[in-house]
C-alpha cells in the first residue's frame, strides 16, 4: 500500500551554494510520510555530491542524475517517478517552513481538493520577507486560471499542492526547451478542466528567493526562444471560455517584443517590424509615459533613443 502522502520535486542545477538550505528545510518537515526527489540536471559543480549525501542521510530523499536538459525536463523526470498521493515542486535556491507539507496535505484531505493554493513569501537575499496573498476570485478552476493570467494568483508550482495522478489523467506535460513559465503551462493544462476541485489556504510557507543568477533574471537567446515557444503553447492550451482569455492571448506578443528589444537579442530592424505588427496592442497596454516616448522613437526609427527609454 502506498503510504507516501506528498512527493516534493527539486530540480537542481549548479546549486551547491544554497541547495542545502532547501534540503534541510525539507528534512525539518513535521510530516513524516513524504519523499523528496532531487533531479540533478547535469550540474558541473558540487551539487551532485550534495544530493547523493542527502540520499544516504535519509531514505526519503532520492536522487536522479541526468544530462542537462533544463528545468522543465527536470520537473518531468521527478513527476514521472513520484509516488506521493500529492506532489509539489520546490526550487533549489529557496526554502520552506517546517509545517508546509503537513498543513497543505491536511487542507487537501479535509477539502477533498485536487489542488491547494497557499500564499508565499517573496524573500530578498538578505532574508527580508514580503508576504504575497493570492487574490482568488473563486475556487472554480477556470476562474483560478483566469486569475493567474491576470496576475491575481502567481503562476508558480511551488505554492500549489497537486494531486499527482492529475498529470496522467489530463496528460499535463512539460515541454522540452520551454524553461520559462513552464509551470503556467502545467497549471493551464490542469485548471481548464471544470471538475478539478481547488482549495485555498491563506497562509504562507514558501520563501521564494530573488536570485539574480536564475533564468528569470538572466536573459539569453535560449531564454528568448523559450519564451516564444511558451507563448505559442499557452495560446494552444488556454480554453475559449466564451472568449474570456482572448484579451490575454492578444497581449502575449508584447512580451516577446520587449524581451528581444531590451536585451538586444534581435536586430533593431526585426524589433521594429515586431513592434509595428503589434503597435495597437502595445500602445493600449502601455501605462508608462517614458515607454510611450520610446515607442514614439521606434515609430520615427530612432532606435538608439528608443533603447534608452524602453527599459526597466
Amino acid at each position: 500500500m502506498n503510504t507516501i502522502k506528498v512527493s516534493v520535486i527539486v530540480p537542481v542545477y549548479n546549486a551547491e551554494k544554497f541547495v542545502r538550505r532547501m534540503l534541510d528545510s525539507l528534512l525539518a518537515q513535521t510530516m513524516v510520510d513524504f519523499e523528496v526527489i532531487m533531479v540533478n540536471d547535469g550540474s558541473n559543480d558540487g551539487s551532485s555530491v550534495i544530493c547523493d549525501d542527502y540520499a544516504v542521510k535519509d531514505t526519503r530523499f532520492k536522487v536522479i542524475h541526468q544530462q542537462n536538459a533544463g528545468v522543465a525536463m527536470a520537473r518531468k523526470a521527478g513527476i514521472d517517478v513520484a509516488q506521493g498521493e500529492y506532489s509539489i515542486h520546490a526550487d533549489a535556491d529557496d526554502w520552506v517552513e517546517p509545517t508546509m507539507l503537513n498543513e497543505l496535505y491536511h487542507k487537501a484531505i479535509n477539502a477533498v481538493a485536487d489542488m491547494v493554493i497557499c500564499d508565499y513569501y517573496d524573500t530578498s537575499v538578505n532574508g527580508v520577507d514580503c508576504y504575497h496573498r493570492q487574490r482568488l476570485t473563486s475556487d472554480k478552476p477556470l476562474d483560478v486560471l483566469y486569475d493567474i493570467t491576470q496576475g491575481r494568483c502567481f503562476g508558480g508550482l511551488w505554492h500549489k499542492l497537486i494531486r499527482t495522478n492529475l498529470y496522467k489523467k489530463y496528460n499535463a506535460r512539460f515541454f522540452a526547451g520551454i524553461n520559462y513559465s513552464e509551470d503556467v503551462l502545467i497549471l493551464a493544462q490542469i485548471l481548464k478542466h471544470e471538475e478539478v476541485k481547488v482549495a485555498y489556504l491563506d497562509k504562507a510557507y514558501y520563501h521564494y528567493i530573488k536570485n539574480e543568477d536564475s533564468i528569470t533574471h538572466y536573459v539569453s537567446q535560449k531564454t528568448y526562444n523559450g519564451l516564444k515557444m511558451y507563448l505559442q503553447k499557452i495560446k494552444e492550451i488556454l480554453p475559449s471560455d466564451n472568449g474570456r482569455f482572448d484579451a490575454f492571448k492578444r497581449t502575449l506578443p508584447i512580451a516577446v517584443f520587449q524581451m528581444g528589444f531590451m536585451n538586444y537579442l534581435i536586430s533593431d530592424e526585426e524589433a521594429r517590424k515586431e513592434y509595428l505588427r503589434n503597435r495597437t496592442i502595445v500602445w493600449e497596454n502601455s501605462k508608462s509615459l517614458r515607454w510611450k516616448l520610446g515607442y514614439l522613437m521606434i515609430d520615427l526609427n530612432m532606435m538608439t533613443l528608443a533603447h534608452k527609454l524602453i527599459k526597466f
